[in-house]
């Protein structure tokens, strides 16, 4: 059966089912595993997945929902297609600005594309993004790609994403026209050191107190930096000292050596469905 009618199945399936009732379904079909994608996707409370693998079945085991990312979506089709699997394309590719990643095992990730990653996992698991470096390399090289993709895999959309730095709304504006993404705000860094954000890491270790301490301070180095004439909404360049006073406060450990691994071990997997700060980013991003 085509793919496509395979997902129309399962929507039947769902039709038929009467009121209170609910269906398991074992599949290796790829339709049917798209089109229950797209469900849980529209109704994440009513459509789950459950993944059986890493399991030792001749103990109790307690099944939940599994978390929905991209590495879940491969182990899916591994089955489906045994050798074939990396092969599956994403249905989004999205070049960001980055450090290139060498290599496909990802030892030494951009920390843009990590971020993104973390941050998009659940809502966006079909979702790839690509770090090409700065600007203009993210310029000429998504260009070429595009264009090459465009001929084998004419079903995946691509797009461009900036931080939004020092750019005009003019800038911006031409940007987007030309079907580029610009973050709303400066920079990743600006999301992820959110008072939101850092509220919640607070909460997370049980040092509320010392959370909102954290954002005095920001909002008093940012102060600082308008005053010495520099970009008042600059939070990367600030990031360090937050850095140190999270970890400090709150007496944080193994939470990484530098700011940048703190922010993608510790604050990205905080910036979650349901924050105001994950609606900010995903509405920038998508």
């Amino acid at each position: 059966m085509h793919t496509k009618l395979q997902g129309l199945l399962l929507d039947e399936l769902l039709r038929q089912l009467p009121a209170r009732c609910q269906i398991w379904m074992s599949t290796h079909s790829i339709g049917m595993t798209r089109r229950a994608m797209d469900l849980h996707r529209d109704k994440p409370n009513e459509v789950v997945f459950l993944d059986f693998g890493g399991h030792d079945f001749d103990k109790p085991v307690i099944m939940r929902p599994a978390v929905i990312d991209r590495q879940l979506w491969k182990n899916m089709f591994s089955v489906a297609l045994d050798g074939l699997a990396d092969l599956v394309a994403p249905r989004e590719i999205v070049f960001c600005e980055g450090r290139r990643e060498v290599g496909s095992t990802k030892r030494t990730p951009s920390f843009d594309a990590s971020v993104y990653r973390t941050i998009f996992s659940m809502r966006h698991p079909d979702t790839e993004f690509i770090p090409r470096g700065g600007t203009s390399e993210v310029d000429k090289d998504a260009l070429l790609l595009s264009a090459v993709m465009s001929q084998m895999l004419p079903s995946i959309k691509t797009w461009k994403l900036f931080d939004r730095d020092d750019r005009s709304a003019l800038e911006i504006s031409d940007l987007q026209r030309a079907g580029t993404k610009v973050l709303g705000r400066r920079d990743l860094e600006s999301y992820l050191w959110d008072d939101e954000v850092i509220a919640l890491l607070g909460a997370q270790v049980g040092r509320p107190a010392e959370a909102q301490a954290i954002i005095a301070e920001k909002q008093r180095l940012l102060a600082a930096l308008a005053v010495s004439g520099k970009p008042a909404d600059d939070v990367k360049a600030i990031s360090g000292t937050l850095y140190n006073e999270a970890r400090d406060r709150m007496q944080l450990t193994a939470c990484g050596n530098s700011a940048v691994e703190f922010a993608r071990a510790a604050l990205a997997p905080l910036v979650r469905p349901g924050t105001n700060t994950y609606a900010d980013l995903d509405a920038a991003v998508f």
